[in-house]
């Protein structure tokens, strides 16, 4: 008999099927989480701006800690709702922080802290009238990483805007250029355009 009739050639094609599907299933997060190049500017109107992984205490949050920070700007002439955007330092897990109501005025810069403390409201406390910031779930990596903002939509990966960033040094910031490429800024502008 020929083809597929023996036992032995039956094996093998489920063996080579198998491997196939196992590295699909396992390049598949892979291949949609990261974008080709170093940075990614989607189609969406909010990108990250600048963002500073080694603090150095020129911006303390409102436990006064000198928490890393990120800075978001929306580019576009209308408010965004942030509510279900998202924040990742893993290129696996796109909505690892979520933003609550927050809404980022047309041309307007927000400052979120990358402390780990998970904050995902802006609230006043009523007795110290202390307003406190966003802060995601995660810390950024001085040694480099990834960063990414995904919006809610089914177009995430084209809409959303994501870095691979190298080694940070402290009290620099690593910020985009009017032309849209990230480089090291001596002085951080935090919550202004980046110069």
């Amino acid at each position: 008999m020929h083809g597929w009739s023996t036992p032995v050639k039956r094996g093998q094609l489920l063996l080579f099927w198998g491997v196939i599907a196992a590295v699909f299933i396992v390049s598949a997060g892979r291949i949609r989480a990261v974008p080709t190049g170093a940075s990614h500017a989607g189609a969406g109107p909010v990108v990250i701006s600048e963002f500073m992984a080694v603090n150095d205490g020129s911006l303390l949050d409102e436990d006064g800690d000198p928490s890393d920070w990120i800075e978001l700007w929306n580019r576009s002439n209308a408010p965004v709702d942030l509510r279900g955007w998202s924040l990742t330092d893993d290129p696996t897990r796109p909505d690892k922080w979520r933003f609550g109501a927050t809404v980022l005025p047309p041309h307007d810069r927000l400052i979120v802290f990358a402390s780990g403390k998970d904050r995902t409201r802006v609230e006043t406390d009523d007795e110290t009238g202390v307003t406190n910031s966003l802060h995601t779930n995660f810390r950024l990596d001085a040694a480099g990483g990834y960063l990414a903002l995904f919006p809610p939509t089914a177009r995430r990966y084209l809409d959303g805007t994501s870095i691979d960033y190298p080694p940070q040094q402290p009290a620099r910031s690593f910020g985009r250029t009017p032309a849209g490429d990230f480089v090291r800024y001596d002085t951080a502008t935090p919550g202004a355009p980046n110069d």
